[in-house]
């Protein structure tokens, strides 16, 4: 039995039963619509084949002329092809082989054969002819097409079913103009999402797919573009410790806080499962396919994943010979230069390599003296080689990828008082916020204090006028690479059963960063100190004078963000493609992970007298320290820190001291440090059904067991103590027993399962109703620098309910997939300010029951609808879109809420007992805070004695989950003609398409409490493409230009604060601005 290619541009046989009927139709509307015997070009080869069964030679012939060639396996079953020795031209070779059978070959289109039966011509009533149609059933006549639009004659369609006999008896002309005008078909895309190769109308999910003819014909080169067209899709930061990354219908993953190797939104390339995919498909050149399934995957995909997964199909070497070429430039002065190409080494072995270089100037303007920022330098590099025999397909790849550009940099996204001491690097500074410049009576941020009027005084919090540009003195710094090789190996057992291993080993390494003060301001290069012992800033002193600016005390910091990964995974599949109505899939799967994350602020305005310096002449300068504590050395100073003081004891805040820098080329650096290692283990079983032959159930089972480690969570920080060069290491979980909250190792296991029942209409459009499982692991609880934390965070689960439709409609010129969802969500897992119960064992240190962990709320709901179209309207107009609607409720949780306006905040009225360790204080090292405390000393703010209440958590119970715009659409409108050459009308010089696309997506809020202050606002995006495509599709030239209208949106916002203070500090990063820019590609 004939089997189905697994790669693209390959021959395509076609087998019996229901599983097939769309390659059937397929097939069926290319014989129809396109076919008839086309002059051959004159080239001939020459052929030495024996005597075989007539497909295999089919397929040597179509091979030998680079044809792709379609036929059913029953048609030449049990066929033997006469011997072909000589040299023919590829009509003369398919003839001969056709002669004596009941067969016979049309050309589709110049580089497609298909071959079907010989007409039967009967005799009517009236003598005239007669068409047999027992050879294709009339539920599969319904047409299809893939490729590019085409208008056919209904009635010429009815003669070339019959055979050539009845070529002669057509329509009239205008009859003709009419029928080009109704017939026009929907483009199929095979997927496999469900690990076979199908039609994505036969895949019984929400899934979107874009083929390599739609990435090229939409513009899709990045993420920017991803999210745009596709339903359900959003996607936030990904190169710092802070937001939720890639959300699916508002599920993603917190940066902060959680397990790096537990996406939300499993990513894959090839098949193979990766934290990140930088350098993994580089500008999605060179790739087949995109799909994004939405709904939690498990039982087929390697990993599971809890909302979905997006899956990169890079294209794969083949017996052909092809290369292909692109060449971008852009208004931004950018330029990409992609080039792919391989072909047979020898008759079964095959190369690919794909090369590609983007670089150029900044899209981020600054106005600073750092540079403009949102760089591009990237050089990437892949090579494939794949031995292919009639039962061995092995397929190895590497990836080598750098990008040494700049990152998109983080906005400021509010004003800030001028006046005011505690406005930090704002105090005494004049410069202007270029984000939100044209952002009307914006002045303040919010904060309740006497000089930071609440947000709801001055207007809305974020505008809807925000700009793309920043304002740093220092430039963006990114450093980006990843090595991977990876293998998939398959074996056809038999004809039935195939045996594949998919493996791979890859190291990938991220770093970003930003400028964390948000400011053009440096030090003064006269050495002029301020009362507090680092540099007054220059542009002080150009403004005010040395004299007034004695009290500014500002940073010059910069941030970097390094996340880095080893990554290894085996998995072995079994499949099975039996005659029967079952068939299934199984496999084992492993994977491992190692993450180093750090992330590093730096201050560059500190005071620079010590910076590498000996540590010793400031001890002695201090000594004796309180005028009785004498030191001499570090380790007395150290072991004065941990008497006096508490600090390097086992269990406590602070775990280790020291005295220098360890960084010496800054003033000071703060450095938050996670290691994590990271094990799955799973099996998972899925099986088909064919009930009847409408009728499919299906099923999957999936154990998966997770076990995670962290070995070290913490920060470390540089400063000076009492004049002396002091470094401290605290940390949140610690590889030390004595320390409760050390968790080594933790386990995490659960079973997943899913269910599905299927059921094709007379008109072989999909109905279909599912119920998925998800699941995603705990971990170890990572806090924010105190000690105060769970020691582990429990599993998510929920369950997905979705009914949908799926099918071609109109004449199939209109391809309609639509469905409806519901998820029951518990263990929702959720990283913030979270209140802790008076009576959990608090460190001494602890100055609020409020600290950061990661928690899990119980009974989240998420509901929600989309509907995905694509129509031609005639021949050469074709409209597509979606729409998605999408809400949800968080269950019952309170939180404490950085955004929330002070006129909404309250305050606890139970005192929370401390230990005060300031040692200048009357108090020092006695507990505070207690009520008679209170009693007897009252309270006090930030400006004197520490506060004994905190701020209480508010209720977030109900609220809508962040990231998740309630509507989102897209709408794409495509017209092709024909370029006519004014010599020859006959033979047009190509095709131009023109395509315009707008999407939508509406607000959304940037955190759990839903404040309307705090909004991000709806955006749009429309682009403009024209392209033309040469005669014989070796040639396109693309004009396009990018975001026209210029609209810039908020991608996602951040709101941050220092716990008991008030103090907001807020950024967030925004989308591309206009481009312009032109494509060329060449296919050779």
């Amino acid at each position: 039995m004939a089997r189905p290619s697994r790669h693209p541009g390959a021959n395509v046989t076609l087998t019996g039963g229901p599983r097939h009927r769309r390659w059937r139709r397929r097939l069926a509307a290319a014989s129809l619509v396109f076919g008839g015997t086309m002059a051959d070009a004159g080239q001939a080869e020459r052929f030495d084949l024996p005597a075989q069964p007539l497909g295999e030679s089919l397929q040597q012939v179509a091979e030998r002329f680079d044809l792709k060639i379609a036929f059913y396996n029953e048609f030449t079953d049990g066929l033997q092809a006469p011997p072909l020795r000589g040299d023919f031209t590829s009509s003369e070779a398919f003839g001969a082989l056709l002669a004596d059978t009941p067969l016979e070959h049309i050309y589709v289109v110049q580089t497609t054969v298909a071959v079907r039966p010989r007409a039967v011509v009967a005799a009517t009533p009236e003598g005239g002819p007669t068409m047999n149609r027992k050879e294709i059933p009339a539920n599969e006549r319904r047409r299809t097409r893939t490729g590019a639009v085409r208008g056919f004659v209904a009635g010429l369609a009815a003669t070339l079913l019959a055979g050539p006999g009845e070529a002669e008896d057509q329509g009239e002309p205008e009859e003709q103009e009419k029928a080009e005008e109704r017939e026009v078909f929907v483009e199929e895309i095979i997927v496999t999402a469900e690990k076979r190769e199908e039609s994505i109308l036969d895949v019984p999910m929400t899934l979107s797919a874009f083929s390599e003819e739609s990435i090229s014909e939409l513009g899709i080169t990045n993420n920017d573009d991803l999210e745009q067209l596709t339903p359900g899709l959003q996607i936030g930061n990904q190169a710092e410790t802070v937001g939720l990354g890639i959300v699916i219908r508002g599920i993603g993953t917190q940066k902060f806080g959680e397990t790096h190797a537990d996406l939300a939104v499993a990513n894959y390339v090839d098949g193979v499962y990766t934290l990140s995919t930088s350098g993994a498909a580089a500008n999605l050149f060179d790739v087949e396919r995109v799909e994004v399934a939405r709904g939690p995957q498990g039982t087929l995909h390697g990993r599971n994943s809890i909302a979905g997964s997006i899956s990169y199909f890079t294209r794969k070497p083949t017996d052909q010979w092809d290369a292909t070429a692109l060449i971008e430039l852009t208004d931004q002065y950018t330029q990409r230069l992609s080039v792919a190409g391989g072909g047979p080494i020898t008759d079964s072995l095959f190369f690919r390599v794909r090369a590609s270089d983007f670089s150029g100037d900044g899209a981020q303007e600054n106005i600073g003296l750092g540079g403009d920022w949102d760089k591009p330098d990237e050089l990437s590099l892949n090579a494939q080689l794949r031995f292919k025999t009639d039962r061995f397909d092995v397929n190895v790849g590497y990836t080598d990828y750098e990008d040494t550009g700049s990152p998109r940099g983080m906005l400021y996204l509010v004003g800030r008082p001028r006046d005011d001491r505690r406005s930090g690097n704002y105090y005494k500074y004049f410069e202007p916020i270029p984000s939100v410049a044209k952002c009307p009576g914006l002045v303040f941020t919010g904060g309740g204090g006497p000089n930071d009027p609440d947000i709801s005084a001055g207007g809305f919090y974020i505008c809807d006028d925000l700009q793309n540009v920043i304002n740093s003195n220092r430039p963006g710094v990114k450093d980006n690479t990843r090595e991977a090789l990876n293998w998939t190996a398959d074996w056809h057992l038999t004809d039935t059963l195939m045996l594949r291993y998919t493996g791979s080993d890859s190291v990938f390494r991220t770093v970003a960063s930003r400028d964390d003060d948000g400011t053009n301001r440096y030090g003064n290069d006269q050495g002029l100190l301020s009362f507090f012992g680092g540099l007054i800033p220059q542009d002080c002193i150009d403004t005010l004078g040395a004299a007034d600016c004695l009290d500014v005390r500002y940073s010059d910091a910069e941030q970097r963000s390094v996340w880095s990964a080893e990554e290894k995974s085996h998995e072995l599949q079994l499949f099975t493609d039996f005659d029967g109505p079952v068939n299934f899939i199984a496999g084992v799967y492993f994977y491992e992970s190692a993450t180093d994350s750090f992330v590093n602020a730096f201050d560059f305005g500190g005071d620079q007298r010590w910076r590498g310096e000996d540590p010793l002449p400031y001890i002695q300068a201090a000594s004796p320290i309180f005028g009785f504590f004498p030191v001499a050395t570090c380790e007395d100073y150290q072991g004065f820190l941990s008497a006096i003081l508490g600090w390097g004891r086992p269990g406590e805040i602070v775990s280790e001291t020291g005295c220098g820098t360890i960084f010496p080329e800054v003033g000071e650096d703060t450095r938050s440090i996670s290691f994590a290692r990271a094990e799955t283990r799973a099996g998972f079983l899925h099986a088909d059904w064919r009930v009847a032959e409408n009728l499919r159930l299906s099923g999957g089972l999936r154990y998966t067991e997770d076990e995670k480690e962290n070995t070290r969570l913490g920060f470390q920080t540089n400063f000076l103590i009492f004049g002396i060069p002091t470094w401290l290491f605290s940390d949140t979980v610690l590889s030390n027993k004595d320390n409760p909250a050390y968790v080594p190792v933790g386990t995490w296991d659960a079973w997943i399962w899913n269910i599905g029942l299927e059921y094709t209409t007379a008109g072989d459009d999909l109905l279909y109703g599912r119920i998925s499982t998800g699941y995603r692991p705990g971990a170890p609880n990572q806090g924010c620098c105190t000690r105060e934390v769970l020691k582990t965070v429990a599993e998510e689960t929920l369950v997905n309910y979705e009914l949908g439709f799926k099918g071609l409609l109109l004449d199939d010129r209109l391809q309609v997939t639509t469905a409806a969802f519901y998820i029951d969500y518990d263990g929702y897992q959720i990283n913030g300010a979270q209140e802790l119960p008076l009576d959990f064992p608090f460190s001494p240190q602890a100055t609020t029951p409020v600290t950061q962990f990661t928690a899990n709320v119980e009974g989240t709901k998420i509901w929600g609808a989309e509907i995905n179209l694509s129509w031609y309207l005639a021949e050469r107009w074709r409209i597509s879109g979606y729409y998605a609607y999408t809400d949800s409720e968080l269950g019952t949780h309170r939180m404490v809420i950085p955004s929330t306006p002070a006129s909404s905040r309250t305050v606890s009225t139970i005192p929370f007992p401390r230990l005060d360790l300031n040692p200048a204080s009357p108090w020092g090292g006695q507990r505070v805070c207690t009520p008679e405390w209170v009693a007897a000393n009252g309270d006090y703010d930030i400006d004197g004695a520490p506060s004994c209440f905190w701020i209480r958590p508010n209720d977030v119970s109900g609220n809508q989950l962040p990231q998740q715009p309630n509507h989102k659409w897209a709408l794409t409108l495509a017209y092709a003609m024909d370029v006519q050459n004014l010599k020859r009308v006959s033979n047009p010089l190509g095709t131009l398409q023109l395509l315009g696309t707008y999407s939508h997506t509406s607000e959304r809020f940037p955190d759990w409490g839903n404040w309307p202050d705090y909004v991000i606002p709806s955006y749009g995006r429309f682009d403009l493409r024209a392209a033309w495509t040469s005669p014989q599709e070796k040639w396109n030239v693309t004009f396009y230009v990018q975001n026209v209208l210029d609209e810039i949106g908020l991608v996602e916002f951040y709101v941050n604060a220092v716990l008991g203070r008030s103090r907001v500090v807020s950024g967030g990063t925004l989308t591309e601005p206009r481009q312009f820019g032109l494509i060329v590609r060449a296919e050779l």
